[in-house]
């Protein structure tokens, strides 16, 4: 007797960058075929189904949950993961679901008593553990100690589409860091992280995005929000893949008007 393996035909429900790497990621790897394609924009959502030949597009999941799948790999907004993983769950198909699961630990939960309930198998991209920075950082923590101070942190709610918050770090001495986190414009930053020595901004999108409620900035914007703080120095992080380094530090040093860099693997910055 001969068994044949038929590989997973997965919904992917949201093709944004995140989405559209962890798509071609699966198909890379031949872990899974593409059964259909759902994203707010259909127009994205045809052109890569056809890229992967593909003949089922949509723009919601409930066109997903119409289509000849056996799961559904979740990439839209944070806020939209619970409701839409119960959803699948509850349609019979298992879920891989782009962090957080939830925006809270009561979603979270309801999401896995769902899938407890239906037996179905129910996966959280948490692939950042595996980073190599966060493996060096590891590592030096485990061969070297070093002298611990005294810090001073603080806390200021930022825009973004699960409740976050901007972190300020104050040493003994006096040196100020502040990170911005995942957040769309604010002006709260302007009173938070003012004068600060140190300002990690994100420049996740090559243009504004038109949707409302923001949840990114461009680089740009990040150079208007250093700006405003009257910042000594700015280090863009998280820059999307879409647009160039150099660009971004060039467009964010125009509206900054200050020092700019790109956030680096094993980077030292004193403050």
């Amino acid at each position: 007797m001969s068994v044949t393996l038929m590989k997973p035909r997965l919904g992917f429900l949201g093709v944004g960058w995140i989405g559209l790497n962890r798509l071609e990621a699966v198909v890379s790897t031949g872990v899974g075929v593409v059964g259909a394609v759902a994203d707010v924009d259909q127009e994205r959502a045809e052109s890569v189904a056809r890229q992967h030949r593909c003949d089922h597009a949509g723009s919601s999941l409930e066109d997903l949950l119409g289509a000849d799948v056996d799961g559904v790999v979740i990439a839209t907004p944070s806020a939209a993961h619970a409701d839409q993983a119960i959803a699948a769950l509850s349609a019979g198909l298992p879920v891989f679901c782009q962090k957080p699961l939830a925006r809270d630990a009561a979603e979270a939960r309801a999401v896995v008593a769902v899938a407890q309930e239906r037996d179905l198998l129910l996966g959280v991209d948490l692939s950042y553990r595996h980073v190599r920075a966060f493996e060096a950082a590891a590592a030096a923590l485990r061969d070297q100690v070093r002298d611990v101070y005294a810090l001073d942190l603080r806390f200021q709610p930022v825009p973004h589409y699960v409740p976050t918050h901007a972190v300020e770090v104050r040493a003994t001495s006096g040196g100020r860091f502040t990170f911005g986190a995942d957040h769309g414009p604010t002006d709260a930053l302007e009173v938070f992280a003012a004068d600060t020595n140190l300002l990690l901004l994100e420049a996740t999108l090559a243009s504004p995005d038109p949707h409302l409620p923001r949840g990114h900035l461009t680089a740009a914007e990040a150079g208007e929000h250093a700006a405003g703080c009257r910042a000594q120095r700015l280090v863009l992080t998280h820059v999307s893949d879409e647009l160039d380094g150099a660009r971004a530090v060039t467009d964010a040093r125009r509206s900054f008007g200050g020092p700019v860099e790109l956030a680096r693997e094993g980077a030292v910055y004193e403050v």
